[in-house]
């Protein structure tokens, strides 16, 4: 069994703030410290909040940077594992391994269909246009090894519907989903929009 050695804690504080970090996004390198603003990385992806996941070094071991950029690599290459993905959250959440499918590839794509029925009468700005929209989409379009892909996110949504724009700044929009998926247990539902556009 191997023995860890406590380090100093405020030590490796300091340690931490001292050093430099980095985030790679889109080949273009951002400084990160601790402690300081990330305005760069905020400017470039803004949120609320942040997390950042680094190679697990127990008791924070010097190491040299090949070993740090060798484990990083590991890191990177385990997180783009779909399947890796998916065990970690079964143990997160204590379910049986191979329950959570993430998927490692999507498949989808939309058409829609719309007509300004007033564009004959020549009223304007004003429209009343019907419209159909056709959706596919399937989250599990394939799944890791030993998993298995669920039915339920293999979808289909057809919608009908109506868009009326008594002015051009206002839009009233009804329509009818009629979803389905390959489980059978889709529901369908009406929705009512109203819209301001400025």
């Amino acid at each position: 069994m191997r023995e860890l050695q406590v380090v100093n804690a405020a030590e490796l504080a300091a340690a931490f703030a001292a050093a430099d970090y980095s985030v790679l996004l889109d080949g273009e390198t951002l400084p990160l410290r601790v402690g300081d603003p990330a305005a760069d990385l905020e400017a470039y992806w803004p949120a609320r909040r942040y997390v950042f996941i680094t190679a697990w070094n127990p008791a924070s071991e010097p190491r040299s940077d090949t070993a740090n950029e060798t484990a990083d690599a590991l890191l990177v290459g385990r997180l783009d594992d779909a399947g890796a993905v998916g065990l970690a959250i079964d143990r997160l959440g204590k379910l049986p391994l191979g329950t959570t499918a993430i998927g490692s590839r999507t498949r989808g794509w939309y058409g829609e269909v719309a007509w300004n029925l007033l564009s004959f009468l020549g009223k304007g700005d004003r429209e009343l246009s019907p419209f159909v929209r056709y959706e596919a989409l399937d989250t599990q379009a394939s799944v890791a090894p030993g998993f298995a892909r669920d039915p339920e996110n293999d979808r289909t949504v057809r919608t009908y519907g109506v868009t009326w724009r008594p002015i051009a700044n206002i839009a009233i929009k009804a329509d009818f989903q009629d979803a389905g998926n390959r489980a059978g247990t889709a529901v369908d539902q009406f929705n009512v929009a109203l819209g301001y556009l400025f």
